[in-house]
This record gives C-alpha cells, structure tokens and sequence, in this order.
C-alpha cells in the first residue's frame, strides 16, 4: 500500500489546481465527461480497497473497507491543503505516515460483516 501511497501524491505533484478544479468543478463537465471521471474514480477506489486490504486483511468482508478507504483517499486528496515540498515533511514521509495510520489504526476494528440484503418476496417472483 505504501507504494501506492507514494505513487498517488507524486501523481499530485504539481497538479494542485487541477486537483482543485477537479473536486469542486466537475458539475460543469458534459454529462460523457463526468461518466468517464466517475468511473476512472471508481476504479481508483478499487485498486486502493485492495491496497487497504493488503495491510488490514481482518475488514475483508466488513462495513468498514469502504469507509476505511475513503477515510484514506480525504488524507490524500486534502494535503495539497497544507503540504509544501520545501517544508519538513516530503511526500515519502506523508506516504510512511499514512499508511502506518491505515495499518495501526484498523488493527483492532470490530466491525459487522457485510450482510447481503434479502430480497423482497415479490422481487422473487
């Protein structure tokens, strides 16, 4: 998961107003262009669940993958917030730093399994 991590904030380098532009504008973008973002999104949020899993294997089948991988893209996506590549912390360091949270922080979740929804009577007929 850590290279992943580290792989995503380098995307970001540089990109700042893009990223910028990205979260708060795309309900500007065609119809087409936001299907193709969303499910670009989505795609992300896959590789990055699996990523999750790799150091939290005891939320595989839980409530709490997708709400542990979402927590870990808002560090992601929000530190060109505060981030400054001529402060003391460098994006490896934010790549180490996460992913221990993600790692240490899920090792003693006691979370629900994910319970398929029964299907209505009706439904099945």
């Amino acid at each position: 998961m850590r290279n992943l991590v580290a792989a995503l904030l380098e995307a970001y380098r540089d990109a700042d107003s893009q990223h910028s532009v990205q979260i708060s504008s795309m309900r500007f973008l065609s119809e087409e262009r936001q299907t193709v973002l969303k499910n670009m999104e989505r795609d992300l949020v896959r590789v990055f669940s699996s990523a999750v899993l790799g150091v939290a294997p005891q939320i595989k089948d839980t409530t709490m993958l997708k709400p542990v991988t979402m927590s870990l893209f808002g560090m992601l996506n929000w530190h060109y917030l505060w981030f400054r590549a001529s402060g003391p912390f460098s994006r490896a360091d934010y790549a180490d730093l996460v992913t221990k949270l993600i790692a240490d922080g899920t090792r003693d979740l006691i979370a629900a399994p994910v319970i398929a929804p029964k299907r209505s009577a009706a439904r099945r007929k």
